[in-house]
């Protein structure tokens, strides 16, 4: 039987593959996907609307950066 990591080493895991310090990580959300199927979550937010709202965050950070793409010409 395989011991589950803590939610500690999950965090520093993530971080590791990030390149981040894992101080520098209070919160995460993995989307588990095959092709455009979101197959799951992994995720240590409180509820839901914490899980939205940082999804929301992060695609708004993306549309962001591909806006500084396209007005760069895609360089």
């Amino acid at each position: 039987m395989s011991r589950k990591l803590t939610s500690f080493e999950v965090k520093c895991s993530l971080a590791t593959m990030a390149r981040m310090p894992a101080d520098d990580i209070d919160g995460y959300v993995v989307v588990l996907a095959n092709g455009d199927e979101v197959l799951g979550l992994l995720t240590n937010a409180a509820d839901e609307a914490t899980t939205i709202g940082l999804l929301a965050r992060a695609i708004e950070q993306r549309a962001v950066a591909v806006g500084k793409l396209e007005d760069s010409g895609g360089q």
